[in-house]
């Protein structure tokens, strides 16, 4: 072969490995824009399920305030029935009194 086709051809692999290497950086700009793409979708959704667990937190403890509420009112209620019983024990206990005397 002689010198100017061994130019030639040198030239030509050199500009094939350019347009190679240009293709290859446009390829590697592209997923780098991709990788971008969806860390972003993945914090946004990170941000959405934060966002939720917040809300579901919220809505369980409004859940429980109420419940705990509920069971205040039934316990006050189960006292004040029992303070009703006691007067009643002692209604009965004057009733049978006064029954005995008037007997």
């Amino acid at each position: 072969m002689n010198t100017e086709q061994s130019t030639e051809k040198h030239e030509h692999n050199r500009k094939t490995d350019e347009e190679e290497i240009e293709t290859i950086k446009a390829e590697l700009e592209m997923a780098t824009e991709k990788v971008a793409y969806f860390e972003n979708i993945i914090n946004a959704a990170n941000n959405l399920r934060k966002l939720a667990e917040a809300k579901i937190i919220q809505t369980q403890s409004k859940k429980l305030d109420s419940l705990s509420n509920k069971l205040d009112s039934q316990i006050q209620s189960l006292g004040e029935l029992s303070l009703c019983q006691n007067h009643l024990k002692c209604f009965k206990f004057q009733i049978k009194a006064l029954n005995s005397i008037f007997s």
